[in-house]
């Protein structure tokens, strides 16, 4: 053995027994909406999507849901060797052998050949290779026809595929053979002696590499010119997942982690995730790497300079950085103090209360650490002695540093001093020496003063070079300067400031609402967000680290650096998606972030992550359940259309698209809900609209796409159908009307041969008068129905017409008799009542009662009841402010139909004075009609007529009542 491989050994054996670091990473699981967490591949196709195998089968993740794609007659879903190829077509295999692919979002099986053995398919440009029971079918790529059979003989059972320089290649007996373009099959070279038959196989440009397994190691070959050659040893019993070459790098997927070889040459580089159990590997277009594993679903590494200290078991809310020792505070009140050599960890303090400790402050010259548990004491470590922490009953929320062994504190009941030892004369300062203070509290020689009492602080600043101490309370913001307590901002509109931070003799407030302001030395407050290009986000947490800038939000943390000498811009960013972050620190190139899934460390000077930015795109558009070319104007009938946009958002690892946003016809954009991925348009109206889409970038660029549609007015929807309806209707009323009358003439004509001269003459009279009342309501009818469609009222006008139309087919029925049923006589006041309703709308209400009476069985003159229901709604109800009643109540009283119509009106005196004032005085047509038709009436049978005014005690009318009484005939 070489001095270069012994070499190899001793660095694999360390690194096997030695401490390994984890990149920090991402997990998509079931968790996360994933159906399975046994993944067996993963690829990214030419489009950007991710793709699956796993127990659930094929899967394509969209970046925010995950699609599922079942053939009809599929047995087995469970499966691997994903591939796309020249076509676009998504391939796989499940573990029975049987090859799918999807095409145009349907996954199809493939036909044509004998399944039944597991054995990856293989492409070239124009063939496919599938595994057949001993033999190798080859099919037209393009056509998919089954062309040649390729049969295999001797031992089979160590048979693998693959292809190189678009050519397929076969092991099998121990040979490689190749397979040409023409299909012809060549003996290349024999295999490496003494292998066993399960190994991995992939292939690059420069050869094909192959994983043999010996008893105690796994040794990879290489084969170019026709030779092979010895590459990489692996010198413990793994199980090999799978072969993968990324970026001139070979990827060894086993049960123990990923092991990775750099340039392809026998330098070990690194071993990942040595607990894992991973089944393959890829880096997709934003440089991010997918694991995946049959246990474990899928691991996500955005970068592996970026590493994950696990201290879940700690739970930890704080921590302070010192060299390479970070001490931190828990949720089970502990600090704790972890070597970042070794990843040991000592337990410095351990409260009885279980309480979290939710602020940890330390002087960095000579350690004296303050610490607030969630019991709602402050524990005072003096030299970082925490052993015997003296303990105050204050819920400090900040501490800042004044001079040696003074401290200003901001708690949830006071803002104040912490002094440690003793001192002659004033305690503090000169230029706090004439402040007064509240209370004082002294504990084992530290000295606890109470400035300003009975407020709630929440942050605070020192500034050393005007001697002035900043504080916030929930209601407003003071300045502590010589001596006297200064308010800020006084004509601005903020409640108080979350965080301050000074940079270069400029102070500036974090404002609850997310907006940094600047306090100017007059105590007003500018804001400043848009200067320092933040106005875009909602910050939460800011402050000024190592002359950099470092802003929290609720999804990304934010390291601003200087351009120049003054301006701040965004140099790089880390995505907190999913993952809480309770405290960061900068330590040269790195940012350490707290968060819920352990301490990460982040390197935050390589290049910014956002560079390559993720995709989106409409993957489907439809218009009432039908797809359609959303690419190009299109034009759809407005009959009850539906559309629907979805969109897939592919911006895996560190997200680079902020939000999407929509607008419809160049109104204001708005934001689409995170995790909505489709637009819906249930009903747009006619014309033509421009729908736009766009992606927001945190680089401030955009992305957008505009769908064009022209939706059709409908012909009944135009002006000229509703003139032509209107003409149409009246016409037919008109004919109606006259075909009516000439039936009634002609009836007239035939009774006058039966019957004496003077009943001729009076039933003529009385069918004359009949047919000059219908018309006469017909056209004050119309009358309202026009006022609807002048005012554009189309709705009322339409609703107006149905119920006209019923009406006006119901007195046509009605005139053609003499004597109706009582039931019919109702239904039309009914009617009649229900279009006056709609000219009053809410402001009219009736009722009709009818109990105890056959009205099937009680016949009554025709028409006669509704001439005085319309004058108690024309001369009565008309002209009363508020609300109109009416009622119309039939019963019956000896031999007679009593009909009582009542209504709450202006009366009959002030009628008559309304009607006099007119400029035209005329009697009502229909009053003087029907007086006619009483006279006639009384000729043969008796109708009594009753009117009576009420009025109220104060004698001020209160409506008529109208009681008409009608002999019944036996």
């Amino acid at each position: 053995m070489g001095i270069k491989h012994i070499i190899t050994f001793l660095f694999v054996v360390m690194h096997f027994f030695g401490f390994t670091q984890e990149p920090y990473s991402r997990v998509l699981n079931v968790s996360k909406g994933l159906s399975s967490d046994a993944v067996y591949s993963i690829l990214e196709d030419s489009k950007g999507f991710i793709w699956i195998t796993s127990n659930d089968g094929l899967l394509k993740y969209e970046g925010k849901t995950f699609v599922s794609f079942k053939e009809k007659n599929q047995n087995s879903f469970a499966g691997s060797s994903l591939q796309e190829d020249s076509y676009g077509r998504i391939w796989y295999q499940n573990f029975d052998g049987q090859c799918y692919y999807v095409q145009n979002d349907k996954l199809t099986a493939l036909t044509g050949y004998e399944t039944g053995n597991y054995l990856e398919q293989f492409f070239t440009s124009e063939h496919l290779f599938v595994y057949e029971k001993s033999a190798i079918v080859v099919f037209d790529l393009r056509t998919l026809k089954r062309i040649k059979t390729i049969t295999l003989t001797g031992d089979i059972n160590g048979a693998r595929f693959t292809v190189w320089k678009n050519e397929f290649y076969y092991f099998c007996n121990g040979w490689l053979h190749k397979v040409s373009r023409k299909l012809d099959v060549k003996k290349q070279t024999k295999l490496p002696a003494g292998y066993l038959p399960q190994f991995k196989v992939t292939s690059s440009d420069d050869g094909i590499y192959l994983q043999i397994k010996r008893p105690d190691l796994h040794e990879i070959w290489k084969y170019s010119n026709n030779n092979w050659s010895k590459k990489y040893v692996l010198k413990e019993d793994l199980v090999i997942q799978s072969l993968s070459i990324i970026d001139q790098k070979m990827w060894v997927q086993t049960t123990k982690g990923s092991f990775v070889f750099n340039d392809l040459s026998e330098n070990f580089v690194e071993h990942y995730f040595a607990s894992k159990n991973l089944s393959n590997v890829i880096k997709d277009r934003k440089k991010n790497y997918w694991f995946t594993s049959p246990i474990e679903a899928i691991t996500i590494v955005p970068q592996f300079n970026n590493y994950l200290y696990d201290c879940d078991n700690y739970q930890g809310l704080k921590f302070l950085l010192k060299d390479s020792e970070v001490l931190f505070s828990t949720q089970k009140d502990q600090l704790i103090a972890l070597n970042l050599k070794n990843n040991q960890t000592s337990v410095l303090y351990q409260g009885v209360n279980n309480a979290e400790i939710y602020y940890l402050y330390q002087d960095p010259v000579n350690k004296n650490t303050i610490f607030v548990a969630s019991d709602g004491n402050t524990y005072f470590a003096k030299n970082g002695d925490f052993k015997n922490p003296v303990a105050f009953s204050y819920a400090i929320k900040e501490v800042t540093k004044i001079e040696e062994n003074l401290y200003a504190y901001a708690s949830s009941g006071a803002f104040g001093l912490l002094k440690v030892g003793k001192s002659s004369g004033s305690p503090f300062p000169d230029w706090l020496s004439d402040i007064n203070y509240d209370s004082k509290e002294e504990k084992s020689g530290i000295t606890a003063y109470k400035l300003k009492s009975n407020i709630r602080c929440s942050a605070l600043l020192f500034d050393s070079r005007s001697k002035s101490i900043y504080f916030s309370t929930t209601k407003t913001c003071f300045v502590l300067r010589k001596g006297n307590f200064l308010q800020i901002g006084k004509e601005n509109p903020i409640v108080n400031f979350s965080s301050f931070m000074s940079i270069d003799k400029r102070i500036f407030g974090l404002g609850v609402n997310g907006i940094l302001y600047e306090i100017l030395p007059s105590l007003k407050c500018v804001n400043v967000s848009n200067e320092f290009g933040l106005s875009g986000f909602m910050i939460r947490r800011i402050s000024f680290m190592d002359e950099k800038i470092v802003a929290k939000t609720d999804n990304k943390l934010l390291i601003l650096d200087r351009k120049g000498s003054t301006k701040f811009t965004i140099q790089n960013f880390f995505d907190l998606q999913n993952q809480s972050c309770y405290d960061y620190k900068l330590q040269n190139e790195f940012a350490w972030l707290l968060t819920n899934n352990g301490l990460i460390r982040w390197n935050y000077a390589s290049p910014m992550q956002a560079k390559v930015l993720g995709k989106w795109m409409i993957t489907e558009a439809t218009f009432n359940g039908e797809a359609f070319d959303w690419t190009k104007r299109q034009s759809f009938s407005q009959s009850k259309n539906n559309f629907v946009f979805k969109f897939s958002l592919l911006d895996f690892g560190f997200q680079t698209i902020e939000k999407m946003q929509y607008r419809i016809n160049n109104e204001v954009w708005q934001d689409i809900p995170d995790g909505v991925q489709f637009l819906n348009f249930p009903a747009l109206s006619a014309g033509s609209h421009t729908i736009e889409l766009r992606a927001n970038y945190l680089n401030g660029t955009f992305q957008s796409k505009k769908i064009l549609i022209d939706i059709s007015t409908p012909f009944w929807m135009t002006i000229w159908f509703y003139a032509l309806l209107f003409i149409l209707c009246l016409i037919l009323v008109i004919l109606g009307f006259k075909y009516q009358i000439k039936q009634i003439k002609l009836r007239n004509s035939l009774k006058t041969e039966k019957i004496n001269l003077e009943s001729d003459l009076n039933k003529s009279l009385l069918a004359s008068i009949k047919s000059q009342m219908n018309p006469h309501f017909i056209f004050n009818a119309l009358n309202t129905i026009q006022a609807y469609i002048y005012m554009n009222d189309k709705k009322n006008a339409t609703g107006y017409l149905s119920k006209f139309s019923k009406l006006t087919r119901h007195i046509l029925e009605l005139s053609e008799k003499e004597r109706v049923q009582v039931g019919e006589e109702i239904k039309a006041l009914e009617l009649y009542l229900e279009l006056e309703k709609m000219r009053f709308q809410d402001d009219f209400s009736y009722s009709i009662s009818h109990e105890k009476i056959d009205t099937s069985g009680v016949m009554i003159p025709s028409m006669l009841i509704q001439p005085y229901v319309e004058n108690a709604i024309k001369h009565g109800l008309l002209h009363v402010d508020g609300k109109k009643e009416l009622s119309v109540q039939f019963s019956i009283e000896g031999a007679n139909l009593c009909v009582e119509i009542e209504d709450n009106g202006i009366g009959r005196k002030k009628s008559s004075k309304i009607q006099a004032k007119r400029a035209e005085n005329h009697e009502s047509f229909s009053s003087k009609a029907n007086e006619q038709r009483l006279k006639l009436l009384n000729s043969d049978q008796t109708i009594g007529v009753e009117i009576t005014d009420k009025y109220s005690l104060d004698q001020q009318p209160l409506g008529t009542k109208v009681t008409l009484k009608i002999k019944l005939k036996e």
